[in-house]
């Protein structure tokens, strides 16, 4: 008889022939992840715009944040709620915002360029 080891198993010294393969689980085909989509504002506020992206950076749902020209370009995960977020945040840290501008995309800014924003 096959030596038996720790809960039933065959001993480490026991012939291969006495040791079971195991076989792997068969995956579902699940679909590779994707990333969630990343959105970006603009954000202009009173005093150093290097202070705004420092509060800024690291903070849930924030990839990343830039000054340009002034202004602090926000790069996140999430919606409208995230916008007010980060506004909220940077009032209780004394930072007075003057302006919030979410980046459109590329035909939405194109469209508004060419109808001067009008609606009919």
């Amino acid at each position: 008889p096959p030596a038996i080891g720790f809960a039933g198993a065959p001993a480490a010294d026991a012939p291969a022939s006495a040791i079971a393969p195991v076989e792997a689980a068969p995956q579902p085909p699940y679909p590779a992840a994707s990333p969630p989509p990343t959105r970006k504002v603009k954000l202009r506020a009173l005093g150093n715009p290097e202070v705004v992206a420092y509060l800024l950076r690291g903070g849930p749902g924030i990839v990343g944040a830039t000054v340009v020209g002034g202004a602090v370009h926000v790069t996140y995960v999430g919606n409208d709620t995230k916008i007010a977020e980060m506004v909220v945040h940077l009032v209780k840290n004394g930072i007075g915002v003057t302006g919030v501008e979410p980046e459109r995309n590329e035909l939405e800014r194109i469209f508004l360029e060419v109808t001067k924003g009008e609606m009919q």
